[in-house]
């Protein structure tokens, strides 16, 4: 599992062909990744949109990232946007717990909601 780290790293691309390598036939690989839509989301304060984190230095993209997979001998089991329905159900009551633990609203809350990440799970050949 590789959950928002590639948008961290100018060489996001080497890093998991490096990856792919060491997963065995039949192993798994998820990805996840603030994808082009988070670029449009409203900002504030944490990261509700790509550019609120410094940190960001590349955006993805699923066809990029499916054609280096298909490259790499995988194959796509699944790919889009993330929308996981719990957490969007969950959201108002999210919005409680966050202000009475936290004094403010943290926007990771808003994720499954706005479609702020994209996905895609592999399996290697």
């Amino acid at each position: 599992m590789m959950a928002h780290v590639i948008e961290h790293l100018k060489n996001g691309e080497e890093v998991l062909v490096k990856l792919l390598a060491k997963l065995k036939p039949g192993g798994y690989l998820y990805v996840e990744y603030p994808g082009i839509r988070s670029t449009r989301l409203p900002r504030m304060k944490g990261t509700l949109n790509f550019f609120d984190d410094e940190t960001h230095v590349r955006v993805y993209s699923l066809t990029e990232l499916y054609n280096l997979f298909l490259k790499n001998n995988t194959e796509i089991i699944k790919g889009g946007t993330r929308r996981y329905m719990p957490n969007i159900l969950m959201m108002p009551l999210k919005v409680i717990h966050n202000l009475i633990k936290y004094g403010k609203i943290l926007p990771s809350i808003f994720w499954d909601f706005f479609g702020f990440a994209e996905f895609i799970l592999i399996k290697k050949k």
